[in-house]
C-alpha cells in the first residue's frame, strides 16, 4: 500500500504536471525558434517592424482581404459587411460568385483570426494603443536581455533592457492617443504578416546553422532580418512573406530529409510537402511556382522512393490541401478553382450595395441571380449545385452516382491541366518578353522607365529595382566561380547542401519567369513579386566560400560595418533627405545601394579568383555595410517618405 498522505499525492500530481508542461513549451519553443539566437532573431524582427507599423491601408487591396476577415469572424466567406474603404465594396481583390462577393488568400485570413480574438479581448479591457506599446517595450526588453545573456553578459543586458524599455513605456503614455475604434482586423492582419516575415530570419538561420555553424547562421539571419525586400512589406498586409516563410520551412524539410544517419525522412520529406499545400491556401499561384520545383527536385535528391514512402508524401500532401480544396468549393464549386480565378467585382460592374443592400426585404435572391447570369463562370456554377441537391433530394441510382464521380474527377483532371497550362502560358510569355531592357529595369536601375505609368504614384518613381532594394545579394555574383570550383572538385553532388542550393535556384527562377511579364511595374516599390525568393537568395550569399570566410574570421568588422553604415546612413538621410519628395528619396537610395552593390559584387569576385584569402577583413566590412544600407532604407522609407499624414502604432512619431 502507498504510504502517501492525500496531500502528498496532489503535490506529486501537480509536480508531474508542471514537469509536462514545461516539456510541452520547450518542444514548441525548439521546433519553432531553434536555440536562443533564433528567439531573439525573431523578438528582435518584431520590434524592428514594428517601428513603423502603420494604421492604414497601404495597398488598396488590403481592403478586400480585412473585410473578408471581418466577415470570416463573423462565421461567412462571403464578404456581408463592407468595414473598410469604398462602400462599394468593389475594390481589387474582390470576386463574384453566385451573386456572393469573396476576398482572397483566405488561409491568411484564417491564421489572423487568434491575432484578432487577442486583440479584440485587450481592447475589451485596455486601451489598446497603450497595450501594444507596452509589449514592444517588453519585447525590447527581452532582445536586450538575449543579446546579453548571448555574449556573456545576461545581467547587464536585462538591467539596461528594462531601463530603456520602462522610459520608452513611460514616454509613450505620455503621448498616446487612442487608435480609431473597429482598426482591429487591420491590425490581426499586419500583425500576423509581421510574425510570418520575422520567422524568416530564424529559418535561415536554423537552415544554415545545420549546414555550417552559428556564425554563419546568426550573420544570415540577422541580413535576413534588415532584408529591405521582406521587411519593408512586414507590416503590409501582403502575401510575400507567407510565401517567403513557406517557401523557407519547404528547404528546411528539404534539407532534413536528406541528413545522415537515416531516421526520418519520409516524415521530413512529407512536411515539405505540406508547406506547399499550406501554401496554395495563402496563394496558389506561389504554391504551383514552389510545387514544379521541389516535386522533381525531392525525387532526384531522394535516398529511396519506395510506393510506401511515396503514399505517405502524396497522403499527407493531399490532407494538407484540404483547407483550400474545402474553401474552393465552398465559393466556386470547384474545388481546384481558387477566388482570384473568378470574375473579378470591379470587371463585372457589381458593387456592395447590388448584392448586400437586399438583406432586409428578402431581395437577396434576385441580386444573386442577376449577378450569378452577368459572371462568366456563376451561372453554370449556380447550375451545378443546384442539381446535385436535387439529386440527394430524389435519390439517385448507382449508374447515376457513377456518372458524377466520373464527371467529378474529369473536372478535378481538367482543372489541374487548366492550372499547369496557365502557369505554361506565364513561362511562355516570360520568354517571349525576355529582353535585356527588361532585365536591367527589374534587376539593377530603376529611375524613370520607359512604359511605365506612374500617374497612380503622383508621378514619384519610388519603386526600385532587386539590387537597389537588397545590394547585399550583389554577392551572388560570385556564384558561378564558386559553382565551377564545387564541380572541379567533385563534391558530393546528391547530398542536402547541393538539394537546396538546387531547390533555391530552381524557385528563384520559376517565380521570375511566373510574374517577369507584369514587371517592371510603379506599384512594386522593392519588386515585391519576387520579394519570396530573396531570403533563399540571402542563404545562397552566405552560402559562398569566401562570404563564409570573411563573416568567420572577422565578425566584429561585419558588426562594425552594420553598426557604422546604419548610424551614418541614418544620420545623412536626417540631414541631406529632410523634407524630400518620396521619389528624391528613394532613388537617392537607390544610387547609393546600387553602389555598395557594385563594390560587395568586385570583392566578391576578387575574393574568388584568389582562394588563399586576403581581403577577407574588406568583405566583412562591406557585407556589413550592405545589410545597413538595407535598414537605412525601410526605416527612412517607413518613417519619413510614405509616413506622411499615417497613424503609427507606436505613439512616438
Amino acid at each position: 500500500m502507498s504510504t502517501k498522505t492525500p496531500r502528498k499525492r496532489l503535490l506529486a500530481a501537480r509536480d508531474r504536471g508542471w514537469e509536462r508542461l514545461d516539456s510541452v513549451r520547450e518542444t514548441v519553443f525548439r521546433v519553432a525558434f531553434g536555440d536562443r539566437i533564433g528567439w531573439t532573431l525573431f523578438l528582435g524582427s518584431l520590434v524592428f517592424y514594428a517601428l513603423y507599423w502603420r494604421v492604414d491601408v497601404f495597398i488598396i487591396d488590403t481592403f478586400a482581404i480585412v473585410n473578408a476577415l471581418v466577415s470570416v469572424a463573423d462565421g461567412s466567406l462571403a464578404i456581408q459587411t463592407v468595414a473598410f474603404g469604398p462602400d462599394h465594396g468593389a475594390t481589387p481583390g474582390v470576386y463574384v460568385s453566385d451573386g456572393s462577393l469573396y476576398g482572397r488568400n483566405y488561409g491568411q485570413i484564417v491564421l489572423s483570426l487568434p491575432a484578432l480574438v487577442v486583440l479584440e479581448a485587450i481592447s475589451a479591457f485596455a486601451d489598446l494603443r497603450i497595450a501594444l506599446t507596452g509589449l514592444w517595450c517588453v519585447g525590447v526588453a527581452g532582445v536586450s536581455r538575449n543579446l546579453g545573456g548571448l555574449l556573456g553578459r545576461e545581467r547587464v543586458g536585462t538591467l539596461v533592457g528594462c531601463s530603456i524599455a520602462a522610459l520608452l513605456f513611460v514616454a509613450g503614455v505620455l503621448s498616446a492617443t487612442q487608435l480609431p475604434t473597429g482598426v482591429e482586423p487591420l491590425l490581426a492582419l499586419q500583425f500576423t504578416t509581421m510574425v510570418a516575415a520575422a520567422l524568416c530570419p530564424v529559418v535561415v538561420y536554423r537552415l544554415l546553422t545545420r549546414f555550417h555553424d552559428r556564425r554563419i547562421g546568426a550573420a544570415a539571419g540577422v541580413s535576413t532580418l534588415g532584408l529591405a525586400t521582406v521587411a519593408f512589406w512586414a507590416p503590409i498586409p501582403k502575401r510575400h512573406a507567407f510565401v517567403a516563410l513557406f517557401a523557407l520551412v519547404a528547404a528546411y524539410c528539404f534539407a532534413r530529409a536528406r541528413e545522415r544517419p537515416v531516421g526520418l525522412e519520409r516524415r521530413w520529406r512529407a512536411a515539405s510537402y505540406a508547406a506547399v499545400g499550406a501554401l496554395a491556401w495563402v496563394s496558389a499561384p506561389d504554391a504551383l511556382a514552389l510545387f514544379v520545383v521541389l516535386a522533381p527536385l525531392d525525387l532526384l535528391f531522394a535516398r529511396r522512393n519506395r510506393p510506401l514512402d511515396l503514399a505517405v508524401i502524396g497522403g499527407v500532401f493531399t490532407l494538407s490541401l484540404v483547407p483550400f480544396f474545402v474553401t474552393n468549393a465552398v465559393i466556386s464549386g470547384n474545388p481546384l478553382v481558387p477566388p482570384r480565378m473568378l470574375q473579378s467585382a470591379d470587371a463585372a460592374g457589381v458593387t456592395a450595395d447590388a448584392v448586400l443592400g437586399g438583406g432586409e426585404g428578402g431581395s437577396a435572391g434576385s441580386g444573386s441571380e442577376t449577378v450569378a447570369s452577368d459572371s462568366g463562370g456563376g451561372s453554370g456554377t449556380g447550375g451545378s449545385t443546384s442539381e446535385s441537391k436535387q439529386g440527394t433530394t430524389t435519390g439517385e441510382s448507382a449508374p447515376d452516382r457513377l456518372a458524377v464521380v466520373v464527371s467529378l474527377v474529369a473536372g478535378v483532371v481538367s482543372s489541374v491541366t487548366a492550372a499547369f497550362g496557365v502557369l505554361l502560358d506565364q513561362f511562355t510569355r516570360a520568354v517571349e518578353t525576355l529582353n535585356a531592357e527588361r532585365l536591367w529595369h527589374v534587376f539593377v536601375r530603376s529611375g524613370t522607365i520607359p512604359g511605365v505609368d506612374y500617374s497612380q504614384t503622383g508621378g514619384e518613381t519610388v519603386e526600385l529595382t532587386l539590387l537597389e532594394s537588397a545590394p547585399l545579394l550583389a554577392a551572388l555574383f560570385a556564384a558561378p566561380v564558386a559553382l565551377a570550383r564545387r564541380l572541379a572538385a567533385g563534391l558530393d553532388h546528391r547530398g542536402p547542401r547541393t538539394g537546396v542550393d538546387c531547390l533555391a535556384v530552381g524557385f528563384g527562377i520559376v517565380l521570375t519567369l511566373l510574374y517577369l511579364p507584369r514587371l517592371p511595374l510603379h506599384s512594386t516599390i522593392t519588386v515585391r513579386y519576387l520579394a519570396p525568393m530573396t531570403p533563399l537568395a540571402v542563404y545562397g550569399v552566405f552560402r559562398l566560400a569566401v562570404v563564409r570566410r570573411a563573416v568567420s574570421i572577422h565578425p566584429e568588422r561585419f558588426v562594425g560595418g552594420l553598426s557604422a553604415g546604419t548610424v551614418g546612413g541614418l544620420t545623412f538621410a536626417a540631414v541631406g533627405l529632410t523634407g524630400v519628395t518620396a521619389g528624391t528619396g528613394m532613388q537617392t537610395h537607390a544610387v547609393v545601394n546600387l553602389a555598395v552593390a557594385v563594390a560587395l559584387g568586385c570583392w566578391a569576385l576578387l575574393a574568388s579568383s584568389h582562394p588563399e584569402g586576403g581581403y577577407d577583413r574588406h568583405g566583412a566590412i562591406l557585407l556589413g555595410v550592405a545589410v545597413a544600407a538595407m535598414v537605412v532604407l525601410v526605416l527612412t522609407s517607413g518613417l519619413a517618405y510614405f509616413a506622411t499624414e499615417r497613424l503609427f502604432v507606436l505613439p512616438y512619431k
